[in-house]
């Protein structure tokens, strides 16, 4: 995982370099670049976020109703809200894997250890906040124990390797990268938590995800239905986890 965070390190920073030395060439690329989730057309991506964030909230303890209600809202606000987490803001703002996930890695390894990582399926590639990647990433590859022992590490080893990969060249410090992940993780909590029944499902082999009943779905509650048998009952139990955890140490009290 820290071969990854450095990695990604060092690819963010060929934004910051190419912004300073070929700012031109590089924000003409940045262009033609199109939003490849939050778009009429691609109404699938805004139900799982929904069904994400509604399947776990039943018997959510008392403390956390204020906090869950404001997620709600925003959600409910649909590519507003979604649109608003990945508009790039400068100077920040980085080319982003967009699906920076371990399924989305290869590494090499000597022996029993892994010394090199190349990240694969660009396919989602955006102009947007670096905390687009590293969020997503820290909720679905890290469970909360994870998270909570490491995360600060982890940010540490993300911005040690951005400030290094090219000598002299001025990038954000960790205060700004600390910051900037307390404010927009929401956005990849939101990404993960719709993925977590999928993957317990290829796991248990519990309710798996049956893509053509989901394409075949014609209205948005014949996708919510399918939606929520994806995973059973362990589904929904680690969604929940996710969502109190998430409510309890990363809801930023400013969304």
């Amino acid at each position: 995982i820290k071969l990854a965070f450095e990695k990604l390190g060092r690819f963010h920073a060929l934004s910051y370099a190419a912004k300073v030395e070929r700012r031109e060439e590089f924000f003409s690329a940045v262009k033609r670049i199109q939003e490849p989730h939050w778009v009429e057309g691609l109404r699938i991506n805004l139900i799982s976020v929904k069904n994400g964030v509604s399947r776990p909230g039943t018997n959510l303890p008392e403390k956390y109703a204020d906090k869950y209600k404001r997620l709600c809202a925003r959600v409910d606000e649909e590519y507003r809200f979604f649109l608003e987490l990945v508009k790039p803001e400068e100077p920040i703002a980085v080319l982003c894997h967009g699906d920076f996930c371990l399924n989305n890695m290869m590494y090499r390894y000597r022996g029993d250890r892994p010394d090199d990582v190349k990240f694969i399926d660009f396919g989602t590639v955006r102009y947007a906040s670096p905390v687009i990647d590293l969020s997503f990433f820290v909720f679905l590859n890290l469970s909360p124990e994870m998270r909570a022992s490491h995360l600060a590490e982890l940010l540490r080893v993300y911005h040690d390797s951005l400030a290094n990969t090219v000598p002299g060249l001025s990038v954000p410090s960790l205060a700004d990268v600390q910051e900037e992940f307390r404010r927009k993780c929401v956005y990849g909590f939101l990404h993960a938590i719709y993925y977590i029944p999928v993957m317990s499902a290829v796991i248990t082999g519990v309710c798996p995800l049956d893509f053509l009943e989901l394409v075949k779905a014609s209205t948005d509650e014949d996708i919510f239905k399918e939606l929520r048998m994806i995973g059973g009952t362990k589904g929904t139990e680690l969604m929940q986890e996710m969502l109190i955890d998430f409510l309890e140490n990363y809801f930023c009290d400013s969304l």
